[in-house]
């Protein structure tokens, strides 16, 4: 029984392992293709080149179904869409 005034002896230790899974936004086609004047999100597309994506984003060419950067899904074949720059192994966001 604890009583005021007892102390612990001895010790312990608490370990855990957080796990964080991040989300990616998916692909998504607009209706709209991306232009100058109609700037597409991350992940949005159809863009041609980077001046149709919102700031600090890229227009990242494909040919068919390559992944795109920081985004999830396919997309649609042969379809472009916006995404942050990757250097080497690292996304710059």
């Amino acid at each position: 029984k604890w009583h005021d005034g007892d102390e612990l002896l001895g010790s312990f230790s608490l370990e855990f392992t957080l796990t964080i899974i991040p989300t990616l936004p998916l692909l998504i086609r607009y209706e709209d293709d991306c232009a100058s004047n109609n700037k597409c999100p991350e992940c949005g597309g159809d863009c041609d080149n980077d001046k149709h994506c919102d700031y600090g984003l890229i227009c990242s060419q494909r040919q068919g179904i390559e992944e795109v950067p920081g985004c999830a899904g396919a997309g649609e074949s042969g379809k472009d869409y916006c995404s942050y720059p990757r250097t080497s192994n690292t996304l710059v966001i």
